[in-house]
């Protein structure tokens, strides 16, 4: 009997669960060409909880949207440094604001900000990067997964230029 016990705790060990963890939060940040700085933070909540609070990316936010799993909005309560969200049960909750995370000199785009889990940076379409002040963990075209802490970034958008073409006719 104990030999069977071994044997299965073993074989548990090197056979794959069959399932992924799924991560507790997940930050995306989306600049626009206007500097507007939109966060959406998801959250997976335990249901037995009454309220959670959140650590946004910065302390100047504004147009705070929070609602559940069923498209229920959430009452929020903003603080300096973070936001509660009455969550009622949910056990899954969208945390979507702005911030003002972006500074612009010239045609040098800059993002700063400080996150304390892993985020995801969409920059604006024809975006090309200056610096970094830490390696992306991933990038794929426009959008960067970034480590957690201080993250600044430097970049330029490249504007659409027009041309003419006349066409003459035989």
């Amino acid at each position: 009997m104990k030999i069977c016990l071994v044997l299965l705790f073993i074989i548990s060990i090197y056979l794959p669960s069959g399932y992924s963890e799924i991560p507790k939060e997940q930050i995306t940040i989306y600049i626009d060409n206007d500097e507007t700085a939109k966060i959406v933070h998801k959250i997976n909540s335990e249901t037995f909880l009454s309220n959670i609070l959140v650590q946004p990316v910065s302390n100047n936010i504004s147009k705070i949207i929070a609602f559940d799993e069923n498209n229920v909005f959430l009452k929020t309560h903003p603080t300096d440094n973070q936001i509660r969200i009455d969550t009622l049960g949910a056990s899954k909750v969208t945390l979507s604001y702005e911030a003002t995370l972006v500074t612009k000199n010239d045609r040098i785009w800059r993002l700063e900000y400080e996150s304390v889990i892993t985020s995801t940076v969409v920059l604006p379409d024809a975006s090309k990067i200056i610096s970094l002040n830490t390696i992306p963990l991933d990038i794929i075209d426009d959008t960067y997964v970034m480590p957690a802490g201080n993250i600044s970034i430097s970049f330029t958008i490249e504007p659409l230029k027009t041309h003419e073409f006349v066409v003459h006719e035989n």
